[in-house]
């Protein structure tokens, strides 16, 4: 009996120690496939949230896309949508050739401005200013132009003494028709341009000794179309030219000139040439006749300042 009791008892311990074996086994596996399991997400976790990153951010990670900067391009270039402001001082050393005849004079007494004025010694008094308003490929601009000369001159009927002022106040719009860029690094701009011609002209000769004077004060408008252009460096030399013509109070009016700028800043350039102004005007007959026709022309020097 005890022997039994002994083998049953120990074939029952044995039992029980096999089952407390694989009991521990099976909790020592399921507590390390508790521990692993975690481990293995994270690192599939770790090892996936690269790759959905990647996927998520590829679209910011590849900004600009070429397409869509090639498709933007023109548009920004043609349509700046911009407003620029541009002041021009400048001084226009001008000979007047033609002739001019006061009112006031039982016979019109005619002056050669050629032979009268050496504008250096015979002015008074001068301003000249140009500016311009632009926004996109529209630009909007003015000039003033004011000038008092005196002077003596000899003639047939004894001794003149001219005094002259002239104002014209010039007003128009031109509109960016042509903007290419050309190898080398050039570029051509042509504009168009339309506008008005303000004109007031004040005359007065006296005939020393006499008591006689003629006068002369009038103001008409001219209209007129023309171009300019510039070709040259966007920011460096240029040549700059322009051609206008028109009449209305005038029987006809031309302008033109020619020269070149440097932009030596985006807001700075200077400019330099040669400009024509001719204007053909007259008003009244015989001894109550005006008339002006003269072709004004000389260097012109300026200094553009940008806003």
């Amino acid at each position: 009996m005890p022997r039994v009791w002994v083998a049953t008892s120990c074939a029952g311990l044995a039992a029980r120690g096999a089952l407390l074996l694989c009991l521990a086994f099976s909790l020592v596996l399921s507590i390390s496939c508790a521990t692993t399991a975690p481990r293995e997400r994270r690192g599939s976790e770790t090892l996936e949230e690269p790759v959905a990153l990647t996927a998520a951010e590829a679209p910011l990670a590849q900004e600009p896309e070429p397409r869509a900067t090639t498709a933007e391009e023109p548009s920004d270039r043609r349509a700046p949508s911009r407003w620029s402001i541009e002041l021009r001082p400048y001084l226009w050393v001008a000979a007047m050739h033609g002739e001019v005849s006061a009112r006031g004079f039982r016979a019109p007494v005619s002056v050669n401005t050629s032979e009268a004025f050496e504008l250096l010694k015979d002015l008074n008094s001068a301003f000249v200013l140009h500016g311009e308003l632009g926004f996109d490929r529209w630009r909007l601009f003015g000039d003033l132009n004011y000038l008092e000369l005196e002077s003596s001159q000899s003639t047939r009927v004894g001794e003149l003494d001219v005094e002259l002022v002239q104002a014209f106040t010039e007003v128009g719009v031109a509109y960016q028709l042509v903007d290419e860029k050309l190898g080398g690094g050039w570029q051509l701009t042509a504009e168009p341009l339309a506008g008005a011609r303000f004109q007031y002209l004040e005359l007065e000769i006296d005939l020393q000794g006499s008591g006689r004077q003629g006068s002369g004060d009038e103001f008409w408008v001219d209209a007129f179309g023309g171009l300019r252009f510039r070709l040259g460096e966007e920011r460096g030399l240029g040549i700059i030219g322009r051609f206008d013509a028109g009449g209305g109070g005038s029987d006809a009016a031309w302008n033109a000139l020619a020269g070149i700028d440097w932009s030596i800043a985006d807001w700075l350039a200077l400019s330099a040439g040669y400009r024509w102004l001719s204007i053909d005007y007259a008003s009244g007959s015989g001894s109550d006749r005006t008339a002006y026709n003269v072709l004004q022309l000389g260097p012109f020097l300026g200094l553009t300042l940008r806003f």
